[in-house]
């Protein structure tokens, strides 16, 4: 049983380390492809993600009592 555990552990560790691998091919292929972009485009992109982000953290706010405000469905 212990010999089952020690395999699935290490099968979950490369597994890991797989996905962070591929995350961070990812991550450099987006850089890549980001910095053949210029300056104004880059701004602009950089702006829309500033607007998304604040938009989610005020759809998603938590009250003091723990509840959500719920986001409002757009038409």
């Amino acid at each position: 049983m212990d010999f089952n555990n020690q395999k699935v552990r290490k099968e979950i560790k490369q597994e890991m380390a797989d996905l962070a691998k591929q995350r961070e091919d990812v991550v450099e292929e987006t850089r890549k492809w980001v910095r053949a972009w210029d300056a104004d485009q880059r701004e602009m992109v950089l702006w829309i993600l500033e607007e998304e982000v604040r938009d989610d953290k005020l759809m998603n706010f938590e009250h003091e009592d723990g509840s959500k405000t719920k986001p409002e469905k757009l038409n």
